[in-house]
């Protein structure tokens, strides 16, 4: 990854790297064995998520959450 990918990203993603590249090795794989546990492969336990969920409670959630413009990086 070069300097200029780095400045077209989001604060958070940059914060994020930035932190991966202080780990240990030892902290490294852990940091990527959390991932893999976190990876979706099959869709369907979403879509029995969605299915489950309460869009009133979505919208309310939605509606709490400050109106900004996006961030330089974020992509639309």
């Amino acid at each position: 990854m070069d300097n200029g990918e780095i400045h077209c990203m989001s604060p958070a993603i940059r914060e994020i790297i930035d932190g991966y590249t202080r780990l240990s090795p030892e902290e490294r794989e852990l940091f990527k064995q959390m991932l893999d546990g976190m990876r979706v492969d099959d869709v369907s336990e979403l879509q029995e998520r969605a299915a489950r969920a309460n869009r009133q409670d979505f919208e309310t959630f939605l509606a709490s959450a400050p109106d900004m413009p996006p961030m330089p990086g974020d992509e639309l």
